[in-house]
């Protein structure tokens, strides 16, 4: 290599970020072709995986296709374009984002893909989005569906849970919304973390469906649906959703109906915690009618049956012994069972479950593995012994 040739020490740097992404993104199996992808690392872990972009991209195909004509969508801060390219099915796609390094990366995906007929990126800033500064061939006016996928970490790499500090704000959209900016917009999805606070949402005036996402058991996202595509293909009546995508498997509770009324009754032989994106959602009492259980508590999304269900929505744990919390008693109960080995999972205690687990300085013994859940029951801290299913 001549001198010349030689990278810059930022350039090296950049080019190996970019290496050690995809060897990540090989690994966590988020992609399909990610052997052929460019990522930055902070790109790579907002993204989703591909199971999830299907699946939002079912709802803007059914939008699209009642409108009758083709469409053109707007990605507000599209990375490294994952979402962008999952949405190019359905129309051509332009990624607008404020970083023209991963803009440069979003065009290499959109070729390595196939998909550069389909793509157009620009370099702007989404906070100050209108027609008057975003230069592009399409006219501002021929965006019809719009996907928004805020930053949700600061620049030290920390989370950020209030959405109005997000970059940029949530409340960014409501210009969107209003069609000031977008006035043929027919639909606008949001990409928000699922720890969303939904009393922030009213504050914000914000009327949308709110999904929760979970893939096989781990909750992932949510996604905020706003006007038509809250709407498309489902009860527009619905303001919670909870999806569970299980390896081809889709499992859906919501509240178009209304929630049902769940009694609380003491636990019989089994516990049963239902999917994360459930609880998350406010639907707890949707799965137990569906499980025919009953919460253990008011306050707590525990459910409780006498009969072993087989539901994937829920982990069943059958009951061994229940008892009010004490360290003692817990630790005595598991010495005569000679506990294996130890999981604790808890829910309305707090209890730190490694320093719990720690304090009990149980010796290994030969007999099965436990689960210890620590939770209320009408306001009395309990312990329940039990084993997984």
């Amino acid at each position: 290599m001549r001198k010349s040739d030689k990278l810059e020490a930022s350039e090296a740097a950049a080019v190996l970020e970019v290496a050690l992404a995809r060897q990540k993104a090989i690994k966590s199996a988020k992609f399909a072709n990610a052997e052929k992808m460019f990522f930055t690392r902070d790109a790579l872990e907002q993204a989703s995986g591909e199971k999830i972009t299907a699946h939002r991209r079912k709802r803007f195909q059914t939008l699209a296709e009642s409108l009758g004509s083709a469409v053109a969508i707007v990605d507000f801060c599209c990375g490294v374009g994952g979402d962008s390219l999952a949405l190019c099915p359905v129309g051509p796609v332009t990624g607008i984002d404020l970083s023209e390094a991963r803009l440069v990366l979003a065009k290499a995906n959109a070729t390595a893909l196939g998909l550069s007929d389909r793509f157009d990126a620009v370099c702007a800033d989404v906070a100050k989005f209108s027609s008057a500064n975003i230069n592009h061939s399409n006219t501002i006016n021929s965006y019809q569906l719009a996907f928004f996928d805020p930053g949700r970490r600061d620049e030290q790499g920390k989370r950020i849970f209030k959405a109005e500090a997000y970059q940029p704000p949530l409340s960014t959209l409501k210009n969107w919304l209003r069609k000031d900016e977008l006035p043929n917009l027919k639909g606008l999805a949001v990409k928000v973390s699922p720890g969303i606070d939904y009393d922030e949402l009213k504050q914000l005036g914000l009327d949308c469906e709110v999904e929760i996402i979970s893939e096989n058991g781990d909750v992932k996202e949510a996604v905020l649906w706003f006007a038509d595509l809250r709407s498309a293909g489902t009860d527009k009546n619905t303001t919670r959703r909870a999806t569970l995508l299980y390896g081809d498997k889709q499992f859906n509770f919501d509240d178009s109906q209304g929630i049902p009324k769940l009694d609380c009754q003491k636990p019989d032989r089994y516990l049963h915690e239902p999917d994360g994106a459930i609880i998350r959602a406010g639907l707890v009492e949707c799965l137990g009618a569906d499980m025919k259980a009953f919460k253990i508590d008011d306050e707590i999304a525990f459910l409780t049956s006498d009969n072993l269900s087989n539901s994937p929505c829920a982990r069943s744990f059958e009951i061994i012994s229940s008892l009010p919390f004490s360290l003692k008693k817990i630790k005595q109960e598991l010495q005569k069972l000679k506990a294996r080995n130890l999981t604790v999972k808890k829910r309305g205690s707090p209890i730190v479950p490694d320093e719990f687990i720690k304090s009990l300085s149980l010796k290994k013994g030969d007999g099965e593995d436990l689960t210890v859940i620590l939770t209320r029951v009408k306001n009395e801290h309990t312990a329940f012994i039990t084993r997984a299913i």
